[in-house]
């Protein structure tokens, strides 16, 4: 990929992740349970389970 893409890609990721953090902030319950919880890790969210 040429920097200039792979900097649009990038550019496009944190802003979608910024977008998806909002929503998720939005309602708290949503974003953890009893069992786990919810982060972001490389750019993906992911439900992490509590042990």
């Amino acid at each position: 990929m040429s920097d200039a893409i792979r900097r649009q890609y990038w550019t496009q990721q944190r802003e979608n992740n910024e977008k998806l953090n909002r929503i998720f902030k939005l309602n708290t319950k949503t974003n953890n349970s009893e069992n786990g919880h919810w982060v972001t890790m490389n750019g993906a969210h992911v439900f992490i389970e509590d042990k």
